[in-house]
């Protein structure tokens, strides 16, 4: 595959020569996302500047976070006026959506949950309280950069500006501020025997534990299936499920 079409930097051929490469396909990302295989396992993430996201948060996360969890190492970040370009390692283990113990798994899911909502906020620099994200959302829906395709079937058919007056309506009265993940899902959790890592930290920041568990819940409804949740909630140790906030933070990942 050339990837001079996407402009790649020159710094970044001698991980890219002689590497096998493959597209990986699927998530939410508007990146194009590509596989490196030679001596090592890498991850080239490419995202066009028009589209609203930038890689740099990312990668910033990800230097963050060396050190206090199992995520993959930032080998060479840039940008140039059409692209940005995020070389990464790869996170050892198996993808959760392939893990077959289901209740070894779901245990695996609030372990890791706790994990990253156990971390230190005190001089966390990546905010995404709700206040914020709703800026976000409110500027993604003025520039139709809202991907209304791919809602999910309960807000199929709708339009971004009508699902935004319902997060304005609704947005809880409180905050229960932890670190997040942002896209707490089964593809980017990684099971290597008792370890656990993580990827795709683009929307990492301090927000409300219930913005993890509620895209844990949606993951784990789709993947594994509904009848599992309660038990992920026990693990996690939540009792009395606030749904509200379950439906809010669902809701509000439509627009991101």
């Amino acid at each position: 595959m050339d990837l001079k079409m996407l402009k790649i930097p020159d710094e970044l051929y001698k991980f890219v020569d002689k590497s096998k490469i493959t597209p990986v396909l699927g998530g939410k990302s508007e990146a194009h996302v590509y596989l490196l295989e030679n001596k090592e396992r890498l991850y080239l993430k490419i995202m066009p500047k028009n589209m609203g996201f930038s890689l740099k948060k990312e990668a910033d996360v990800l230097g963050w976070l060396n050190g206090k969890l199992i995520v993959p190492e930032v080998l060479h970040f840039s940008g140039n006026a059409d692209f940005e370009y995020l070389l990464m390692t790869g996170v050892k283990g198996i993808s959760a959506e392939n893990f077959f113990d289901k209740k070894t798994l779901i245990q695996k899911l609030a372990q890791g949950l706790k994990i990253i909502h156990s971390i230190d906020i005190t001089n966390c620099p990546f905010d995404n309280r709700l206040d914020l994200k709703l800026k976000e959302a409110k500027y993604r829906v003025e520039n139709n950069l809202v991907d209304e395709d791919n809602f999910d079937n309960e807000h199929a058919g709708l339009k971004a500006g009508d699902l935004f007056k319902k997060l304005l309506d609704t947005k809880p009265k409180n905050e229960d501020l932890v670190f997040t993940h942002g896209d707490y899902t089964l593809p980017n959790i990684l099971i290597d025997n008792d370890k656990i890592g993580f990827i795709d930290w683009s929307n990492a920041g301090i927000c409300d534990r219930y913005q993890g568990l509620a895209l844990a819940f949606r993951s784990i409804e789709r993947h594994i299936g509904k009848e599992w949740a309660e038990l992920f909630f026990k693990e996690y140790g939540v009792y009395g499920v606030d749904w509200e906030k379950i439906e809010y933070f669902m809701l509000l990942d439509e627009f991101f």
